[in-house]
């Protein structure tokens, strides 16, 4: 039961709503034209993501960083991974959608669905959406796994620690006036 706040900040309970069916509510439709601007934004980000780490591993991997530029870098990549990541679920998402909604199409009979509707929609369609996903899910996760493998690689080279976690964390570090 949903509640609804009084003047007073008191919480007293909505007004009754009639109870929905849901084995009967079609999900939302999905907007393809939206899919296919989300998913070339969604790989138009992922390009400059990796485009961006590539430069800022290289650099590090010279030394060839300064204090401000390492700082900038930083931000910028994960300004992109988040741009990135939030893509990727709006995508999966309407994927999903997408999916559902020719599963659906495919499992109507020929007298619910226009002929000309339903023609649109095939199971290698379907099958193509899924492949997609999947696609888009494990190259997620293997960009993960190398990146940490590459974070790690760069330790090794720096005694440890990464040159870039090394300018970050002295410039963050207060230092006592005795030095």
């Amino acid at each position: 039961m949903r509640k609804t706040k009084t003047k007073r900040g008191v919480m007293q309970p909505a007004t009754p709503q009639e109870p929905v069916d849901v084995s009967t509510q079609a999900s939302p439709a999905c907007d393809q034209a939206k899919l296919r601007a989300a998913l070339s934004a969604y790989m138009n980000i992922s390009g400059q993501l990796r485009a961006k780490r590539n430069e800022m591993y290289e650099a590090d991997r010279r030394g060839a960083l300064k204090d401000r530029q390492a700082i900038a870098m930083l931000v910028e990549v994960a300004k992109l991974k988040r741009s990135s990541d939030k893509l990727r679920l709006s995508v999966c998402e309407q994927l999903r959608l997408f999916i559902e909604e020719i599963h659906g199409h495919l499992a109507a009979s020929p007298d619910e669905v226009a002929g000309t509707e339903r023609s649109k929609f095939s199971a290698e369609l379907a099958d193509k959406c899924v492949e997609l996903l999947h696609c888009v899910t494990i190259t997620a996760m293997k960009e993960e796994i190398f990146e940490a493998k590459r974070l790690l690689r760069n330790l090794h080279l720096h005694n440890g620690r990464s040159s870039v976690f090394v300018l970050v964390r002295s410039r963050c570090r207060v230092r006592p006036r005795s030095w």
